[in-house]
């Protein structure tokens, strides 16, 4: 049997990429043996259930110390670790690793499993440095990981529009999309005045356009609210923004969920507000809970197709048409219940045991040497 070993940050947070990975392992421990390597779980369990077949490891990389003795601790812990257990297949998610776990001479396979998209590190320093010096940067970090990036035996992306861009800098590249990471057997009625959004608290999720959008659909649509889902840095300037919007009361952020499908299906309408997304796993699963979707094109706004099961609005932060989208749904119950419909089938195209053969595949030619 092929072992792999994937590696990643930690498990403990309800965030898509945990999600993803859990999906993920579940789904090919029965044709590999899997290990998933995490540096800094700090002995909290894992937040998405695991198969009892796929090892655990702790890396328990120190937070003490600078961002290169951090990562000079990560790096002899792995190759350590790497050494001794002989994987055949080494996956990094794109965290610290990314910048050394290629150079491990470890006899294994290394794969960057890319779950951002393409421009991600511009739009991260965008938001650290506004302007021209935001710009520079970004444009040199991305060509700083793609030089590492291409010293990986295999690199796999969320779509194919990632795919061609990766091109122009490896042949080495593939894409597989994500599969469904939820089941839901029930469908949303489409009838309750609630529109839905899920993510992390952060600027990448456009979250602040959102609320802004929110504030003139409230003035024609006074009975329609909106739930945010999830954690991170900005809840305390979200909630500032929402109340000084007068929107208290209508926006809600509960938080984080155990039960996103309860959430989607008592909802009527999706929205994807982000300025970046590799392969946003929640737009399936609101697909798969009979969703219709309003997403920004960031940067492609998979499995959203315009006018069957959604709306897709550009440029991203344009929330005239935003707004104007989202009204249109709120404004026609059977739009929504038909375009709820076509999520419903487009959502069956990314089942597990669809996404599967191209892991398969990709991992027993690596192992191959193919």
């Amino acid at each position: 049997m092929i072992h792999i070993a994937y590696i990643i940050y930690s498990m403990s947070n309800s965030g898509g990429m945990e999600r993803g990975l859990t999906t993920r392992a579940n789904m090919l421990c029965d044709e590999f043996d899997i290990t998933i390597i995490t540096e800094r779980q700090n002995g909290e369990p894992y937040y998405f259930p695991l198969d009892k077949r796929i090892k655990t490891i702790d890396l328990d990389i120190t937070t003490k110390g600078s961002r290169k003795e951090i990562k000079r601790d990560c790096k002899q812990k792995l190759e350590v670790l790497l050494k001794a257990n002989q994987y055949d297949i080494v996956i990094t998610l794109g965290g610290m690793e990314m910048f050394f776990l290629h150079s491990i001479q470890d006899g294994s396979k290394k794969v960057l499993d890319s779950r951002f998209s393409y421009d991600v590190l511009k739009l991260f320093m965008q938001n650290a440095m506004p302007g021209l010096k935001g710009r520079i940067y970004g444009h040199i970090y991305t060509l700083w990981r793609n030089y590492h990036a291409r010293k990986y035996d295999h690199i796999v992306v969320q779509c194919d529009e990632d795919c061609q861009r990766w091109k122009k800098f490896t042949r080495k590249v593939s894409f597989i999309h994500n599969s469904l990471t939820l089941k839901s057997t029930v469908q949303s009625t489409c009838k309750n005045h609630k529109a839905i959004a899920i993510g992390r608290l952060e600027y990448q999720k456009g979250f602040d356009y959102l609320i802004d959008t929110w504030k003139n659909i409230h003035e024609t649509h006074p009975d329609w609210t909106l739930d945010i889902y999830g954690e991170g840095n900005l809840r305390e300037k979200l909630q500032t923004q929402i109340d000084a919007q007068g929107l208290t009361g209508v926006i809600s952020m509960p938080g984080k969920t155990d039960n996103v499908a309860e959430k989607l299906v008592n909802a009527s309408i999706f929205v994807l507000s982000s300025r970046e997304e590799g392969f946003p796993n929640v737009v399936i699963e609101a697909e798969q809970c009979g969703l219709p979707i309003v997403s920004f094109a960031c940067p492609y706004a998979p499995a959203v197709f315009e006018g069957r099961n959604g709306f897709v609005v550009k440029p991203i932060g344009n929330i005239k048409m935003l707004e104007k989208r989202i009204c249109q749904l709120i404004d026609s119950e059977s739009l929504r219940k038909s375009m709820g419909r076509e999520s419903k089938i487009i959502a069956e195209q990314y089942q597990p045991e669809r996404i599967k053969p191209h892991w398969v595949s990709l991992f027993s030619s690596l192992s191959s040497g193919k």
